[in-house]
């Protein structure tokens, strides 16, 4: 088995080391890559969003309501909090007849400077539609209103939207709904924790159109890779992974580190988590693994440079440092010597 790590380098020197566990599997579970202990739980935070997302399909919500792919994608997304994103939300939420103050995700000041700016400008607070989590809950909210379940108490975990979502994640990822840990996440939601080989498989599986979430797997897939700028916002690295491979890979990232994609063309899942929750390391890992696979091409690669090894600058904006992958059969102590 390999081990895989970004090293934080500054000084010609090894400054930190961030250890990372990673499993990529073919669509009917055949491992292609493994990287780190299989065997631990891991929560998956934001990262399952787009698992999170099928019943929205596959329960008939969309077609009820007449969802587009922009509304489908931000169901997805860890948002920026940018106009676009508000109105995607808010567009979501009135075709299921709601309003934003059943939003029950909490408030944050935008990542968007320019939203943030203008809620300061007004003298105004940030409300739950700012927080990056907004698309995800109104898409609960609006398969409560579809099936006829209660919108008060949504967030709990028996509720019957949670416990839906549960068992078709189980179904998808080959698992029983019992198998999942459930913790609670930034926004409130209940967060499911899997064991890496369960969330690759059902990353896998949403990109091949896996059986029984055929139609499901295949718009949610489309609508982030075609709408990256709505799953998270300009210049971040999902949204500019999806923008350079033009939505082939489709991929979302979690709090502590979290990080899972497909490929729908290859049915192939990825599914990492840095053990220490850095995020700092995750993409040039991913994408050194990728490159290994022969998953990116040389124009990709080039076009991602700046994500695949991070420059550190200081105060002063002087390059001081990089991150850069170290993956291999060495255990963790040999990659302090450089």
């Amino acid at each position: 088995m390999l081990h895989a790590y970004a090293r934080v380098v500054r000084g010609g020197i090894t400054e930190s080391l961030h250890r990372m566990r990673v499993r990529v599997v073919s669509a009917e579970g055949q491992p292609l890559l493994e990287a780190g202990n299989q065997d631990a739980v891991t929560l998956l935070r934001s990262s399952w969003k787009p698992l999170q997302a099928l019943g929205i399909v596959s329960w008939g919500t969309a077609d009820a309501l007449g969802l587009t792919d922009s509304e489908l994608a931000v169901c997805c997304a860890s948002h920026s909090g940018a106009q676009v994103h508000l109105d995607n939300v808010r567009s979501l939420l009135r075709k299921g007849g709601l309003d934003e103050s059943l939003l029950r995700c909490g408030a944050h000041w935008p990542a968007d400077g320019a939203m943030a700016d203008s809620l300061r400008a007004a003298g105004e607070e940030p409300s739950s539609i700012h927080n990056n989590c907004s698309g995800k809950h109104a898409g609960m909210l609006v398969r409560c209103v579809h099936q006829g379940y209660t919108t008060e108490d949504y967030l709990n975990p028996e509720h019957p939207v949670q416990r839906r979502m549960i068992e078709d994640a189980a179904s998808i990822c080959g698992v029983r709904p019992r198998d999942f840990t459930i913790g609670i996440d930034g926004c409130t939601a209940p967060t499911w924790g899997l064991r890496l080989s369960a969330e690759a498989l059902g990353w896998a599986r949403l990109g091949a159109a896996w059986d029984g979430f055929a139609e499901a797997g295949s718009r949610i897939t489309r609508a982030m890779g075609s709408n990256p700028v709505l799953v998270a916002g300009e210049g971040s690295a999902d949204t500019r992974v999806m923008q350079v491979t033009g939505g082939r890979i489709v991929c979302k990232s979690g709090a502590e580190a979290c990080a899972g994609l497909c490929i729908p063309s290859e049915g192939i899942g990825l599914a990492l988590k840095c053990e220490d929750g850095n995020a700092r390391g995750v993409w040039t890992v991913v994408l050194e693994i990728l490159r290994r696979l022969d998953l990116l091409s040389a124009e990709e690669l080039e076009q991602l440079a700046d994500i695949r090894r991070p420059t550190l600058r200081n105060r002063n904006r002087l390059d001081v440092g990089h991150i850069e992958p170290v993956i291999g059969d060495e255990p963790p102590e040999s990659a302090w010597s450089i």
